[in-house]
């Protein structure tokens, strides 16, 4: 089971903790010549590996099925349930998402060798426009347990159901700090700027909220800039060094990338 963006590049944002993660995508230059749609392309598994799947908290018909925002998609495999939920989708200047259900759940491929597919849209439309698209967001929580966790997939649907996803953008201008005062007394201090010299910095900020149950997550990120700003697990901040730091793995920005990935990459 895995995902990718279609098509790339794009900007991927992501907090987990243990079995449960949010992941949020933002796409750039969209609705040009080569870049028309945008969409997050699931792969959820093999149809001899794919033992159930719930949608919408009942048994999925194995029919194209559009999957609207803020659902869930339960799958189950010899070894364990995995469930999906979609945040939402679409233009980052609307926190409503997209009108239409911006996902499609389907099996591709000959009948033998079909695998079952979840595209999740963040730009369906087919046809170019006169200037390309910015900030379009898809996005899906993941929850990974064992078999064992629940009786059936059923039960686990239900418990997906449970999940309270908060998704919200905050856009407008921020003005930068002004620089602190000098604690020499031989510093001159320059004069007041005018209003239309100050600095500001314009921003698109997309704060991501899931609970379930008595875990939560949270992720804050800026659009405009495809940055990370934020991480919490359970209401604790996360320093950023930990995305980067495990028990096999540490690097820090300063060092070196490419020296630290050696010890795992094929030796000439």
């Amino acid at each position: 089971m895995y995902f990718y963006c279609d098509p790339t590049p794009c900007t991927v944002q992501s907090v987990q903790a243990d079995n449960l993660a949010v992941c949020s995508f933002n796409f750039d230059n969209i609705a040009i010549p080569k870049r028309v749609q945008a969409s997050l392309r699931g792969v959820l598994g093999a149809r001899n590996g794919v033992q159930g799947v719930y949608c919408y908290g009942v048994p999925w018909n194995g029919q194209p099925t559009a999957v609207g925002e803020l659902e869930s998609v339960a799958v189950q495999t010899a070894e364990c349930y995995v469930g999906l939920t979609l945040t939402r989708t679409g233009p980052s200047g609307s926190n409503q998402g997209a009108a239409a259900k911006p996902a499609v759940m389907e099996w591709s491929g000959p009948e033998d060798s079909a695998s079952l597919l979840l595209t999740i849209y963040a730009r369906p439309q087919q046809y170019v426009l006169p200037k390309p698209m910015h900030n379009l967001r898809a996005g899906v929580v993941i929850e990974v347990v064992s078999r064992q966790a629940y009786p059936t997939l059923a039960d686990f649907a239900k418990h997906l159901g449970a999940g309270r996803l908060k998704q919200v953008i905050k856009s407008g201008k921020e003005r930068l700090t002004e620089p602190e005062k000098p604690r020499d007394p031989n510093v001159l201090i320059p004069e007041p700027r005018a209003r239309g010299n100050r600095a500001f910095r314009v921003m698109a900020e997309q704060t991501v909220e899931y609970t379930l149950e008595g875990r939560s997550l949270k992720l804050v990120e800026d659009l405009l800039a495809n940055e990370g700003l934020e991480q919490q697990i359970d209401g604790v901040t996360l320093d950023p060094k930990f995305l980067w730091e495990s028990e096999f793995f540490k690097w820090e920005p300063a060092l070196d990338l490419a020296k630290a990935l050696e010890p795992f990459l094929p030796q000439p």
